[in-house]
């Protein structure tokens, strides 16, 4: 017969059942959390893509308070209908919000810090285009905007709804 310290013995650990049932269960736990925190995740960068489009809006806009022109030379207010003036990196410093190409009257930048505007949360540059199509399954409705390619990437007169964009002026 079995004293009771060797029957103490004989029942330390865990069954295999035990850690089987144990597994299944941080298993299926985890199949509902990790599709939350991406969730999470994903609305996180898209509120961080908003916030850096109001204030590539206001560095816009006092862009045009002091040279009266908008990125690239444009005029301000004004849908520019020629395709290829677009500016697909906002650092560039033809977009005159960080740096300026001297081309400007009254240049009084840098109207945001060098290196704040970076690209978006997916790796894509910031973008300021006079002849945008917000709707491109229609007639088209043309706006002046900033924005980001969004989370796919696809852009550069590839309009699509993940997109994120600022609207500056529209048809």
């Amino acid at each position: 017969m079995l004293t009771r310290s060797e029957n103490k013995k004989r029942y330390l650990g865990f069954s295999l059942i035990e850690i089987l049932i144990v597994i299944a269960i941080i298993g299926i736990l985890s199949a509902i959390i990790i599709p939350a925190l991406n969730l999470v995740r994903e609305k996180s960068k898209k509120t961080e893509v908003q916030n850096v489009l109001r204030q590539l809006r206001t560095s816009v806009s006092l862009l045009e308070d002091d040279s009266a022109e908008w990125p690239g030379n444009r005029q301000p207010n004004v849908v520019d209908t020629v395709e290829g003036n677009e500016i697909w990196d906002l650092n560039d410093p033809n977009a005159e919000i960080i740096a300026t190409n001297g081309t400007f009257p009254n240049w009084a930048g840098p109207y945001m810090s060098i290196g704040s505007v970076k690209v978006d949360p997916w790796g894509n540059n910031y973008f300021f285009d006079p002849y945008y199509n917000l709707d491109p399954a229609g007639p088209g409705r043309w706006a002046v905007v900033i924005g980001s390619l969004g989370p796919n990437g696809v852009g550069q007169n590839v309009y699509d709804d993940d997109n994120m964009i600022e609207i500056l002026a529209s048809e």
